[in-house]
């Protein structure tokens, strides 16, 4: 029972119901209610999940606060301040579950009838991934009018990562990539799920 304590947390004094349902790295999982045993937790390895998040907000990005015209030109603006630090103890196993979720919300004061940008997050080892929120004011959180383009809550995730891998102490940083126009008003809130099997 130690053992599995030791591999799998819990509060003493231990008990075999407290582990009903819990996942290993193998995709299985312990019984989920009526007879267990020790022998379920034979060979197995308890499947980790790291929750990371951090928020950001700004205001006439990546220029402003007047419209610069149609020039056809792609802006970008590094968010000032990192997201968030990955903890302490955080180690990259190949084969990771990756998750990347960004929730946005602001206003774009000069909308064309395509919004082309991009947010993408990074570390300055090497690590990014991004998420494409190009739009027409159809989808989900989007509101488009003759003189503006509003995002609320609007959610985009991805599983890929464009490159690296994340270390332990990285800095995750982010940035906005806008075509033509800018944000009055920009927030985003940005989580990472990793699960190691």
């Amino acid at each position: 029972m130690s053992q599995v304590a030791a591999a799998f947390g819990g509060s003493a004094p231990h008990s075999l119901s407290e582990y009903y349902g819990v996942p290993f790295s193998d995709g299985g999982s312990a019984p989920g209610s009526g007879s267990i045993s020790l022998n379920n937790f034979r060979n197995k390895t308890k499947y980790t999940v790291t929750t990371m998040s951090g928020s950001y907000s700004a205001t006439n990005i990546p220029y402003g606060p007047t419209f610069a015209g149609w020039t056809g030109t792609w802006r970008n603006h590094i968010f000032n301040a990192p997201l968030f630090t990955v903890p302490s103890g955080f180690v990259h196993v190949p084969g990771s579950n990756f998750e990347l979720s960004i929730t946005l919300n602001g206003v774009i004061p000069v909308a064309g009838n395509w919004q082309y940008m991009s947010i993408t997050i990074f570390t300055d080892n090497g690590f990014s991934a991004g998420i494409g929120f190009t739009s027409n004011g159809s989808g989900q959180g989007e509101n488009y009018s003759s003189s503006r383009s509003t995002y609320t809550n609007k959610v985009r995730s991805t599983t890929s990562i464009s490159s690296g891998s994340l270390s332990a102490g990285d800095q995750v940083k982010g940035r906005l990539d806008l075509y033509n126009t800018f944000f009055s008003t920009f927030a985003v809130d940005v989580t990472i799920i990793v699960g190691i099997p």
